[in-house]
């Protein structure tokens, strides 16, 4: 028994074993609630079809059916097609498209592109960062912070709802972090950092700059650290870090291959000149680049849980010998922590559009977990001088288990999560937040109410409709509304129906609508907290 006991606690002792638990633990957890619509009625309901997953889940169906049958010209040929994204975050979303349909086809008559399929890459990209943002931090910080970190970032409401999409931003932050990691692990050496690191960092740089435009973000934290510690001896390697990520973002984005200079030229552009989009914010309505400077970081505030920003506080300003211990002049914490801050300083400035709540900065979250676990690890090193380890541990885990409150409370609508600053939920939503924003509160349930509930062959208006193929998405992906013949429209006002489908983006809904379309009454309603994020309605 006592040899038994050793080896677990020698175990456990491993910086790489609490993390690679946790990561595979979030893979699980999130594969078996991913099911939008009733495809597979079995599983857990997953957040409701979100506007851009039907059209990623297309291109990167289309590229990998390419690739699968060695269709190389035809892959390219998808890949030239695709100017609004790189093609790398549909690409790994195609892939696990088509792994599972083989290995776990939907139940019955499916269409061809089952978007709860891909949305097993979300999934399993999930899990790879957690477990390495916990074996980072466990290495730089100690095993605690390992652990800290890990559980830290699946406790995050926002990123673990967006784990269960077959949406961009999950692949983003695995290949974001990698890329800053690759950086803060392989440059902090007390010589200037190598030509290979350079090299080997440059490769994530593609990769992330081949998922979303997002990862224009990591050169100027980068540039400004290196040369800060190393002066003139990093020129060479910093030049060879970023002709790396270049070439990698070119090599694996065929679209550029016509016209690399003119068509990086059209990305940006198109990036940046898209069409308006509305954003409810303190209870007005604001064009995308007039919203006040301080959304993004009234965000970030109020959707992780607050003792998540409390140990994060906590890991900022600790010192340890892990501080002592890094040879630059700038450590790696202030790094990491430089990383957090530019894209909300950036999302912050007069003119530069951001919309759907943490969405677009959802980067910064899992590199802010790394501070969780330096919390966590300063928070054990303190009571370590006071309480036994078993004790200690306890402790710390009841603290974070209260953390995850929220994923029970707002499951499967996490991507309304709120935290107590503002009251939750129903207190953002009295404050003028915008509680729901892509379509995620349209959930399974609702729309098995509604097929129960509806007359067969009926039309039911849809409101708001952010793109015209998401009612072709609902309809395609849901069984229930096949099954009675129910057609979807976008209400326009002119000509309501019986019944109309709400969820409530107040931007995009008349603004006397406030617990519902007038004249109308409820049949069913997604309530969380208190506040309802979505609803079947009937004319009296």
């Amino acid at each position: 028994m006592s040899e038994l006991r050793a080896r677990f606690k020698l175990l456990f002792g491993c910086p790489w074993f609490g993390p690679l638990c946790l990561g595979v633990l979030a893979t699980i957890v999130v594969s078996l609630a991913l099911d939008p619509a009733g495809d597979y009625p079995t599983q857990a309901e997953g957040p409701g079809l979100t506007a851009d997953e039907i059209f990623n889940v297309d291109r990167g169906a289309k590229l990998a059916d390419h690739l699968f049958a060695g269709d190389l010209p035809g892959a390219i040929r998808i890949g030239q097609s695709l100017p609004d994204h790189p093609p790398l975050g549909r690409l790994w979303l195609g892939l696990f498209h088509e792994m599972a349909l083989l290995v776990v086809p939907p139940r019955g008559e499916h269409a061809a592109l089952v978007v709860a399929a891909a949305r097993f890459g979300s999934a399993v990209a999930f899990g790879i960062l957690v477990w390495l943002v916990g074996l980072t931090a466990a290495r730089w910080f100690g095993n605690p912070a390992g652990w800290g970190a890990a559980a830290g970032l699946v406790l995050m409401p926002r990123v673990f709802g967006h784990a269960h999409l077959a949406a961009l931003e999950t692949v983003l932050n695995l290949t974001y972090v990698a890329a800053v990691i690759s950086v803060a692990q392989s440059w902090s050496q007390p010589t200037a950092p190598s030509i290979r690191a350079a090299l080997l960092s440059g490769l994530w740089l593609g990769l992330a700059l081949l998922t979303k435009i997002q990862a224009i973000f990591i050169p100027i934290p980068v540039v400004i650290w290196v040369i800060f510690n190393w002066r003139q001896k990093a020129l060479v390697p910093l030049l060879v870090w970023g002709v790396t990520g270049l070439v990698v973002f070119v090599c694996g984005w065929p679209w550029l291959w016509l016209d690399p200079v003119g068509n990086v030229l059209k990305f940006l552009g198109h990036a940046s000149q898209r069409s308006v989009i509305q954003v409810w914010y303190c209870g007005q309505v604001f064009a995308d680049r007039d919203v006040p400077w301080h959304y993004p970081w009234a965000l970030f505030a109020t959707t992780v849980p607050i003792g998540l920003h409390l140990l994060g506080l906590v890991g900022i300003f600790a010192r340890g010998p892990e501080s002592e211990a890094n040879s630059p002049k700038i450590a790696v914490e202030w790094f990491l922590l430089a990383n957090v801050l530019f894209p909300l300083c950036i999302f912050s400035l007069p003119g530069v559009a951001v919309y759907d709540g943490e969405r677009l900065f959802l980067i910064v979250f899992p590199l802010w977990a790394f501070f969780i676990g330096r919390g966590v690890s300063a928070v054990w090193n303190r009571l370590g001088e006071r309480l036994p380890k078993w004790s200690i541990a306890s402790l710390l885990g009841l603290f974070l288990a209260a953390q995850g409150m929220g994923l029970y409370q707002l499951a499967p609508c996490w991507l309304s999560y709120f935290n107590a600053t503002v009251g939750g939920l129903s207190g953002a939503n009295k404050l003028g937040f915008q509680i729901t924003y892509w379509g995620d509160s349209i959930t399974r349930e609702l729309l098995t109410q509604t097929a129960q509930r509806v007359p067969a062959d009926s039309t039911i208006d849809v409101v708001p409709v952010l793109h015209p193929f998401q009612i072709a998405a609902w309809e395609s992906q849901c069984p229930s509304l096949r099954a009675r013949n129910l057609k979807l429209k976008p209400f326009d006002g002119t000509d309501p129906g019986r019944y109309i489908l709400i969820y409530y983006r107040r931007d995009y809904l008349p603004p006397d609508w406030k617990t519902g379309p007038l004249g109308y009454r409820p049949v069913f309603e997604i309530v969380r907290q208190g506040t309802v994020l979505a609803g079947l309605y009937e004319t009296p």
